[in-house]
């Protein structure tokens, strides 16, 4: 993979999510270069993601965790987590088709 875009929407009356840290996937090599992680959080409920390999490092490879997503609970009530599969973008190093299998979730908070 050289490149990932994923859209994570969230119900913001019922969690927030307050970061997103790299999985075992986005290790650094040994001279230090890793893939590049940046995130930004709307207040309405959408939290998007790029992964990106294009700065020399390594093209990330195999199974395993790709990231963290730490949430804090706001209120009572299901927090609506999904992947917006219009907003997901994939890009291989060698053009090759990239297999994503996304586990549906959910998450109630309780009082």
């Amino acid at each position: 993979m050289a490149m990932a875009v994923f859209a994570l929407r969230f119900d913001p009356k019922v969690v927030k999510v307050r970061a997103v840290t790299a999985g075992d996937l986005l290790a650094s090599d040994k001279a230090g270069k890793g893939p590049s992680l940046m995130q930004s959080i709307d207040p309405s409920g959408v939290c998007l993601i790029s992964l990106s390999n294009l700065n020399g490092a390594a093209a990330t490879k195999g199974s395993g965790t790709l990231l963290f997503i730490e949430i804090e609970a706001l209120a009572a009530g299901d927090a609506g987590f999904v992947f917006d599969k219009n907003a997901v973008h994939l890009v291989a190093t060698d053009a090759r088709d990239v297999a994503l299998d996304v586990m549906p979730v959910r998450v109630t908070v309780k009082q």
